[in-house]
């Protein structure tokens, strides 16, 4: 028997396909190609699976993309450096070179991930502690104090 899927899963298999064409439409246009070979849709269906060599876990269309747009510039330095070093990569070959690299830091890509993710929870969770003796006394404080707690209604005036 077929296992039947969800309408959430089919939703999310239709956004997940949709998300997969916008990223590859996105590297058309960044490395200035017009055709991909199939070999490389197939490199990045087993990315997403999780299947890629040497890879022993899914990434998700979401994080390849955004690994890619971050490391975009660090990736051109590469490709200056080696086509100055006499190393020219061009079109697919250099997408699935940069692929290579991409994929060499997800770990990296992981754990500041989690990291971004703990500080946000964090500091909505965090409590203020609020050292009110170390806080500077203000004028009207001291000088409330100095008349024996007695109110200056000028002092508070003019401090407004």
């Amino acid at each position: 028997m077929a296992k039947r899927r969800t309408k959430e899963q089919i939703e999310k298999d239709k956004q997940d396909k949709k998300t997969r064409i916008q990223f590859t439409d996105w590297l058309y246009k960044q490395y200035d190609i017009s055709f991909l070979p199939k070999y490389f849709f197939i490199n990045l269906d087993r990315v997403y699976k999780g299947t890629y060599k040497n890879l022993n876990k899914p990434v998700p269309v979401e994080d390849l993309w955004d690994m890619w747009r971050k490391k975009m510039s660090f990736l051109r330095k590469v490709h200056e450096f080696n086509t100055r070093k006499g190393k020219k990569i061009e079109g697919a070959a250099l997408v699935t070179y940069d692929l290579a690299i991409i994929l060499s830091k997800y770990d990296g890509y992981l754990k500041w991930k989690e990291e971004q993710a703990l500080a946000k929870t964090g500091t909505s969770e965090e409590q203020v502690n609020i050292d009110y003796e170390k806080m500077a006394t203000s004028k009207f404080t001291k000088e409330r104090d100095n008349n024996n707690d007695s109110l200056d209604i000028d002092s508070i005036i003019d401090e407004i």
